[in-house]
């Protein structure tokens, strides 16, 4: 429970610094020949969507934790299907991305492919064949 709070709280965080004035710069940056007019409904769903978006994506080790733990998935398929899981998380950027230039999908996409580095090592160390051969060490 407490590293879920920490990593949405660690999303959104990043989102905060980092994502939400660098698209809202981008997008009062567009129409510089125009008086830029932003209603507070559009600057709320801006903010929502950046921080909601990185929060959520910020708990990907823990759903892979719980995966593996059932030995639905294990670190060595994610290794093997790491192309995809990468034009995956690139797509879902892209998607999350408030604004439509590539820089925007790939500051969201920087932390998704590390935590899903960081996700393939959770998935080794709580995988039901690793738990095993850690126990069966401890009794020889």
């Amino acid at each position: 429970m407490t590293s879920t709070i920490f990593l949405f709280a660690a999303g959104g965080y990043f989102g905060y610094r980092l994502v939400y004035p660098a698209a809202l710069k981008f997008l009062i940056g567009i129409g510089t020949q125009f008086t830029p007019m932003i209603t507070i409904h559009e600057y709320t769903d801006l903010f929502l969507t950046v921080i909601l978006g990185l929060g959520l994506v910020f708990e990907m080790p823990i759903l892979v934790f719980f995966l593996a733990l059932m030995g639905v998935v294990s670190a060595g398929w994610m290794w093997r299907n790491i192309r995809y899981a990468i034009l995956a998380i690139f797509i879902i950027a892209g998607a999350l991305a408030p604004t439509p230039d590539i820089s925007s999908m790939c500051v969201f996409a920087a932390p998704m492919v590390a935590l899903y580095f960081l996700s393939i090592g959770i998935a080794w160390f709580v995988h039901p064949t690793q738990r095993e051969a850690r126990a069966a060490r401890k009794k020889a």
